[in-house]
């Protein structure tokens, strides 16, 4: 029993019942020792930071002067309102604006928007403002427009300017000079394109092949080699061509064969053109009323006049009231004849449809067109020759050609067929001595003249050289 005891009581006394300390782990150890650093590390860097005394005779109240880098705000000038200035400005017409659109999106005065649009000549001219161009405007410091300019083209600016309350508009020509511009070429493929290559504009290898269109096949009769030479005017403002005018003299060899053509206006103001040949007076060919077969350079005939053809997109047969030529995308399309417009715009299955009325009853239609020239619309006058549009597919049309109709009194007639109008005349005595002296000029330029000349205007070279000169 004793030893019994004395082993409970010895067991009571072991570390194991003994109530245990508690101990600290390593990582708060950790954590408490890094808090300690960091505080005595911010209270260092708070003692080390330089104290400012307002009352320092250097920071008085009347010596303050503020450190470089330093920023002062004036809280009162943050409500001050800028004062508007008077600006010129160029703004830049893109697709779908309008004149008074532009304007009011400068925070002009509506009322001069208004006093503006109201001006017949600005309504007139500004009407349809082209993208890409540029209107040049200035406004005064109460947002008044006082200054207006567009280049309508490159011979005439429109201005407005502000006078006490009211604008006053103007529309000023640059001067031209009319100068003749000479041209050779060899031809190796077409004319159109030997013409091209000497810089020939558009609108004379339109004239050119209605001229000798008689005598020479354009299309199929040409051979490499052939040769031509052409005198024609193109009109310059400050030594830059802005405008093509008339054929004065040309030559075309056709094989073995030389074909010239002479421009002569008579004391009535009546041009036509005459071979330089004894019969001249015979073979007048009239330099106005008459007729371009086709309006344009084309591959060939997709289809034909026909009174019953099979439509290749509707399947079913219907008159063709006109001749279908073929022709890339965007091909020029010109006016055969001077004329009127009557019709620019989409007319059902002809899809962009230009009608012009060429007088005395005689109509053409140009169908499934890609886009119009500029300038043309309801109204518009043209000339022989000048470009109305560009091949398209627009409309029923199952690839790019061009539909061309010709009407008389409104009866449709074959394009390639019809008798075209000429009208003839002839030198009077009384001028006939003035007729030989032109011909004799023309034809002595035109045989002086190299076989290959890119088209440039010999009086103005000659003006540049004494210029530099002087």
């Amino acid at each position: 029993m004793i030893s019994s005891s004395k082993t409970n009581r010895a067991m009571a006394d072991t570390p194991s019942n003994i109530p245990s300390r508690p101990r600290i782990g390593i990582y708060p150890t950790l954590l408490i020792l890094s808090l300690l650093v960091a505080s005595f590390l911010f209270f260092m860097l708070q003692n080390d930071v330089p104290t400012t005394s307002y009352n320092d005779a250097r920071y008085a109240q009347n010596d303050f002067v503020a450190p470089a880098n330093t920023v002062t705000i004036d809280s009162a000038a943050e409500n001050i309102t800028p004062t508007p200035q008077a600006y010129s400005k160029k703004l830049l017409i893109r697709s779908g604006d309008t004149l008074s659109g532009l304007l009011l999106a400068q925070n002009i005065q509506s009322q001069d928007v208004s006093a503006l649009l109201a001006i017949p000549l600005v309504k007139r001219t500004l009407a349809r403002i082209n993208p890409g161009q540029i209107l040049n405007i200035h406004v005064n410091a109460d947002q008044e427009l006082t200054n207006l300019t567009y280049h309508v083209s490159t011979t005439q600016t429109l201005s407005v300017t502000k006078l006490d309350d009211n604008f006053d508009a103007k529309l000023t020509k640059k001067p031209t000079i009319s100068m003749p511009t000479i041209a050779a070429g060899m031809i190796s493929s077409s004319f159109y394109e030997a013409g091209m290559a000497q810089h020939l504009p558009p609108q004379i290898i339109a004239d050119a092949a209605r001229l000798f269109a008689s005598k020479i096949n354009f299309k199929h009769g040409l051979q490499p080699g052939d040769h031509f030479k052409v005198i024609y005017e193109s009109n310059y403002v400050q030594n830059k061509a802005v405008s093509t005018g008339n054929i004065l003299a040309m030559e075309i060899s056709n094989g073995a064969k030389t074909y010239n053509l002479i421009r002569y206006t008579n004391r009535q103001g009546v041009s036509h053109y005459y071979p330089a040949e004894r019969n001249a007076l015979r073979n007048a060919i009239p330099a106005q009323n008459t007729f371009l077969r086709t309006p344009l350079h084309y591959t060939r005939v997709s289809s034909s006049f026909s009174a019953n053809r099979l439509h290749p997109i509707l399947s079913f047969s219907r008159p063709h009231y006109g001749v279908d030529l073929a022709a890339p995308r965007g091909t020029p399309v010109v006016a055969p004849a001077n004329g009127k417009v009557t019709i620019a715009g989409k007319e059902g299955g002809y899809g962009n449809l230009v009608i012009l009325d060429h007088g005395h009853g005689i109509t053409t239609r140009y169908g499934h067109l890609n886009r119009f020239a500029s300038n043309i619309h309801p109204g518009s006058v043209v000339k022989q020759g000048q470009i109305i549009a560009y091949v398209g597919s627009t409309g029923l049309a199952s690839g790019p050609h061009l539909h061309y109709e010709y009407r008389i009194n409104n009866v449709p007639q074959n394009p390639l067929t019809v008798k075209l109008p000429l009208e003839a005349s002839s030198v009077s005595a009384a001028e006939l001595e003035q007729f030989n002296r032109e011909v004799s000029r023309y034809l002595a330029q035109l045989h002086s003249t190299p076989s290959t000349v890119i088209a440039y205007a010999p009086g103005l070279a000659q003006n540049k050289a004494n210029t530099e000169n002087a």
